[in-house]
């Protein structure tokens, strides 16, 4: 009778055990507890460089609204050239006073599209079907991503 009870609750706790890491898996696919966040990473580490070619930019600007899209491919070569090498760190704070740029991209190959906020970082939508690193990334050096995506925003808006 005691190997009986023994093993209902052991059965009854592999199955609480099951539902409590499917609910707290979230969104990303990340189990918060058995995985790690990555703590600094490059730009293209947020997209998944290797396997994504990107064929469309807009990028907005939080402050007016405003939106401006490309797809000449050596505009937006030239933009993710600035941007690849720039390290992003993990963040618990997330964005909460507004922001200043974000770009949305479409990559060739692989639906919906993904987009980065500067200092609020990488999410997918549309049904994105691509690798994407989630979460709160914000910029070591903000000033150089913030001038990077404004002299490209720039470059839209005057279209030079």
């Amino acid at each position: 009778m005691k190997r009986l009870r023994l093993k209902v609750v052991l059965l009854s706790s592999c199955i609480f055990s099951s539902v409590l890491i499917i609910n707290l898996s979230g969104c990303s696919g990340k189990l918060p507890f058995l995985s790690k966040t990555e703590k600094s990473m490059l730009f293209s580490d947020g997209y998944d460089k290797a396997n994504v070619t990107i064929e469309k930019v807009k990028i907005s600007d939080g402050n007016t609204g405003k939106s401006f899209e490309t797809e000449d491919q050596g505009m937006i070569r030239s933009l993710f050239d600035e941007l690849d090498t720039q390290k992003l760190s993990f963040s618990d704070d997330s964005l909460a006073s507004g922001w200043s740029y974000s770009i949305d991209c479409t990559c060739k190959g692989i639906s919906g599209q993904f987009s980065y906020t500067l200092d609020s970082g990488f999410v997918g939508y549309d049904g994105y079907s691509g690798k994407l690193i989630t979460g709160s990334y914000v910029a070591d050096d903000y000033d150089s991503i913030y001038k990077t995506l404004q002299n490209f925003y720039n470059e839209l808006s005057t279209g030079t």
